[in-house]
């Protein structure tokens, strides 16, 4: 799986959302002072999921922070659309800290690697970290993570006995243990 993180201003910009040309979604998240980001149609996206919260590090009442709830929506969202995408595309406002924290999180699950996204901005730390805790501490998520995984082989052409499938994923979850 691929992932892209744009600013508000790149995803505006015709010459670079809608010269994507690949299946994909994109989570778009806005601050609580802030309008909702508009973003162009593309005859590719597969969907589109609009989240409010500010860029803070910490459960801080203050402001509106990230929480499971909004963990959980993007994972409900990416396993809607898994098996139709090749592309993530996550937009915030500089399109470098919550952004970057949400793709990088979601790359960890997906990919079982998140150093690429890592590489293009300052993650915001509790979003990612509240994603993974989201992901990892649920059993429920647990299941859809062997079912990402087994989507994910078979996408790259791999063919693995059902022997061999139950052996990665138990491997799998007791390495997450």
């Amino acid at each position: 799986m691929q992932f892209l993180t744009l600013s508000e201003k790149e995803i505006k910009t015709e010459s670079i959302y809608r010269a994507i040309r690949v299946p994909h979604i994109v989570i778009s998240i806005s601050g609580e002072n802030d309008t909702e980001t508009l973003v162009p149609t593309n005859q590719y996206r597969q969907g589109l999921l609009h989240l409010k919260f500010d860029d803070v590090c910490d459960i801080d009442e203050r402001y509106l922070y990230f929480t499971r709830a909004q963990a959980a929506e993007i994972l409900e969202f990416i396993n809607k659309h898994i098996t139709s995408i090749s592309l993530i595309i996550v937009q915030c406002h500089a399109g470098l800290s919550r952004s970057v924290g949400t793709a990088a999180a979601l790359a960890k699950i997906i990919n079982c690697a998140d150093d690429d996204v890592f590489r293009k901005g300052i993650p915001n730390m509790f979003v990612y970290t509240t994603i993974l805790d989201t992901f990892f501490g649920n059993p429920h998520w647990q299941q859809e993570y062997n079912k990402i995984h087994m989507l994910r082989l078979k996408s790259m052409g791999q063919y693995l006995s059902p022997a061999l499938i139950r052996l990665s994923a138990t491997k799998e979850n007791k390495r997450n243990q």
